[in-house]
């Protein structure tokens, strides 16, 4: 099975941020704010996401250049079959979005993060 390097990267500095109390804002705030202090490109979308018939009206995650996705949060809304972290784009799991421009202030990644580093 081949592995890709980016996301396992992504994964090292994400992982430790799942525990934040947040929903999927708050969690892709946290997420921009690392991969873009760590260089590593990606790109911020808001949209919808579905799943079989269920439909996330207004949802925020990441994608890596390749598609792979980051949302730490799906399962939030989903359910424990959703996918969870950093995976690759599936079929069952249709996202919508735009891309936009995020930035944060780093007093209150601060306060996301419980002021974990």
């Amino acid at each position: 099975m081949k592995t890709n390097k980016r996301a396992d990267r992504v994964r090292l500095l994400l992982d430790k941020y799942d525990v934040c109390s947040v929903e999927c804002d708050g969690f892709t705030r946290i997420a921009h704010s690392v991969l873009f202090r760590h260089h590593v490109p990606h790109h911020v979308y808001v949209g919808t996401v579905t799943m079989g018939d269920e439909t996330i009206p207004l949802h925020y995650w990441i994608e890596l250049p390749d598609g792979t996705v980051v949302d730490y949060r799906l399962r939030m809304w989903l359910g424990d079959t959703a996918p969870h972290g950093v995976f690759p784009p599936t079929a069952t799991v249709v996202y919508r979005g735009t891309r936009i421009s995020l930035s944060t202030p780093q007093f209150l990644i601060d306060i996301l993060t419980g002021g974990i580093r």
